[in-house]
Order: C-alpha cells, then sequence, then structure tokens
C-alpha cells in the first residue's frame, strides 16, 4: 500500500507542472467533489501515520496566512486548548501546544520546532515541523499549500507520530484516521469564516 501512495504524493510535492494535470483522474475527480481525500500506512515503530488532501476554495495566500498563524490554532482546531509561540530563531520558531483528551486519557502537549518555506513566484507555501519536547515519541510534519486553478488551493496535510500514552495500535490508528481529515475540514471552515467577515466587513463600510 505504502508503495502506492508515494508515488502520488511524491509528484504532487515535486511537479512544476498544474497540478491538476498531473492528479490521477479519480483523484482529481474526488477533490472536485470536495472530499477530503485521505492515505494512512503503517510504519515497523508503529506510528501513526498518513496524509489528507483536499481543495481549498480561496487563493494559497490566504490559506496559508490561517496556517501560519499557529498562535490562533486554538480558536478553530477541535480540543486544542492552547498555542503559543514560545521561541524564535532564525529562520524557525518553537511552538508550543496542548491537546484536551477526553477521560480517562490524560492531555497531550508538546513543543515543536517549525519552518515556513514561501514561494511566492510559484504560489507554494510549506510549515513543516519536527518534535523538541513533550508528551510525545514521535511528531513531525508539514502543511502543504499549492496554488489550484480558478484561483483555489490544494491543501495537503501530513502527519508522523505517535504519544507516549501506552494505546493499542487500532485506538491510534483510529485517532489519525479521524485527526487528519478533521483538521483540514477545520482550516478549510476556518478560511470560509474569513472571507465571510472581509465580505460582511466590506458591505458595512459601503452602508450608507
Amino acid at each position: 500500500m505504502l508503495r502506492a501512495i508515494l508515488p502520488v504524493l511524491a509528484t504532487l510535492l515535486l511537479i512544476s507542472t498544474p497540478l491538476d494535470a498531473a492528479m490521477p483522474k479519480a483523484l482529481r475527480q474526488q477533490l472536485a467533489r470536495g472530499e477530503v481525500v485521505t492515505h494512512y500506512y503503517k510504519t515497523p515503530a508503529g506510528l501513526g501515520t498518513g496524509w489528507a488532501m483536499a481543495i481549498v476554495n480561496a487563493p494559497p495566500e490566504q490559506v496559508f496566512a490561517v496556517i501560519a498563524d499557529v498562535e490562533r490554532y486554538h480558536e478553530f482546531f477541535k480540543r486544542v486548548v492552547q498555542s503559543r509561540i514560545v521561541a524564535r530563531q532564525l529562520g524557525s520558531y518553537d511552538f508550543y501546544y496542548k491537546i484536551d483528551l477526553p477521560w480517562p486519557l490524560s492531555d497531550l502537549s508538546c513543543t515543536t520546532r517549525n519552518v515556513h518555506e514561501i514561494d511566492r513566484k510559484k504560489r507554494r507555501f510549506k510549515r513543516s515541523w519536527t518534535l523538541l519536547n513533550g508528551t510525545f515519541s514521535h511528531n513531525q510534519g508539514y502543511w502543504l499549500v499549492q496554488a489550484y486553478p480558478d484561483n483555489k488551493t490544494l491543501l495537503t496535510y501530513s502527519v508522523l507520530l505517535r504519544p507516549k500514552l501506552s494505546l493499542p495500535q487500532s485506538i491510534l490508528n483510529y485517532v489519525s484516521k479521524v485527526a487528519l481529515p478533521r483538521s483540514v475540514k477545520a482550516v478549510r471552515k476556518r478560511v470560509g469564516d474569513l472571507q465571510k467577515t472581509r465580505v460582511n466587513s466590506k458591505s458595512s463600510t459601503k452602508a450608507p
């Protein structure tokens, strides 16, 4: 399964041709229907890993503005109760967040080292991170924002993680399968809400 998935994702990460032209037809059709396309695969270490992809009806600059605004993640990501930048370095920053898990599970929290890669000419933006410390043994991944036809965005979320909690692999797999598409949907909704706010603001400004 992993062998079948990785070439598709690798192609979408590296291509310079229009994204829709490089995609398999079935994938283009799923995305056009507004679906969040997800793939999961197992690793030898038993990590929860996979990626989710969807189209956002907004320019990539607006989408990445939401991705980059990490200190507001607690406002729209489910169960994220704290989110703040705790340190800055040249070219990177350290981001702390806390996740409120339902009883009887303990909450999760961690600090990650984050880097932004920005290509404004190609309208391609990426936020990637690696784990520094916290209640995860592994936590690394990225958000990738790419220009899509009709001034839309192809949004990809990929993560490789495992909490230090003693959880059966079946539960970890379930959590990953729920969290991946839910996170993408949360960003898409946040972008849409901000668009509506801007439209309403303009309308009220023009009103006599």
